[in-house]
């Protein structure tokens, strides 16, 4: 990527051994031909703000957010990973709430996002449901002991079942940490300057279309444009939490 404002600058000259140079690069050698530089000048020139052009062999160009973004378009290049792989990279523990997470501030924004385990059950199960204050109980004999830790594991799998990890689908939303009302998950994307080639790479935990974590760059290690991750306001710790639900983005193996 290359800063819009410095192409706008150069002679066309060396401009175009820029583009030629940048493409090379990236793995396009030949094929380059003057029609295609000048479309990048259109667009470098141009007073559009969000654009881009198609190169041969499935290469591109692209504008916006003040760069100037050369890459191949295709998923594995722009950081695609299987949903059975994203999911063998989520890790999901209960932990009791100790008072050790005072500052939240960086909540979901590094490889782990602490949400609040009761306020996830009740987008999960409905309130009223016997095992919902089943996972305070156990401190009395052995066989207590054993169905309190059996309902553990049972609730474990729940999580793993319910709380998706995927990249987007038409109609996500999310309440953003620190705001009252539901955002499209579009206009989160927009708001965070997410690359438009890159928005279906950017991985993220679900209930249903309901986005609860959106991993950043910094942990996926893409470079979508989504530089920080955000968890949802409807989950976060507070005073009140108990329990917590651990979520970590596992690096590849």
């Amino acid at each position: 990527s290359f800063s819009l404002a410095q192409l706008k600058d150069m002679h066309p000259a060396i401009r175009h051994r820029v583009v030629k140079k940048a493409l090379e690069t990236i793995g396009l050698n030949q094929g380059i031909t003057a029609s295609h530089l000048e479309s990048a000048d259109h667009l470098i020139d141009g007073e559009n703000d969000s654009v881009r052009a198609d190169f041969p062999k499935g290469y591109g160009v692209a504008v916006s957010y003040g760069e100037v973004r050369f890459f191949k378009n295709d998923p594995v290049t722009l950081g695609y990973v299987s949903n059975t792989e994203l999911k063998s990279r989520l890790m999901i523990r209960i932990v009791k709430n100790e008072g050790n997470l005072k500052d939240i501030s960086k909540n979901g924004t590094r490889r782990f996002a602490a949400l609040d385990l009761g306020k996830v059950l009740e987008k999960i199960w409905n309130r009223d449901t016997p095992y919902f204050d089943f996972i305070h109980e156990g401190s009395g004999g052995q066989k207590e002991k054993e169905e309190h830790r059996d309902f553990e594991h049972q609730l474990l799998y729940e999580l793993q079942v319910m709380l998706q990890i995927r990249t987007r689908k038409q109609g996500d939303w999310m309440v953003p940490l620190g705001m009252n009302g539901r955002k499209k998950l579009q206009d989160i994307f927009v708001d965070e300057k997410v690359y438009k080639e890159c928005r279906d790479q950017v991985p993220m935990v679900c209930v249903g279309d309901e986005v609860i974590w959106i991993i950043g760059d910094d942990v996926s290690g893409h470079s979508t444009g989504m530089k920080r991750g955000r968890i949802s306001e409807n989950y976060k710790l507070d005073k009140d939490t108990k329990d917590i639900v651990l979520l970590e983005y596992l690096e590849k193996l």
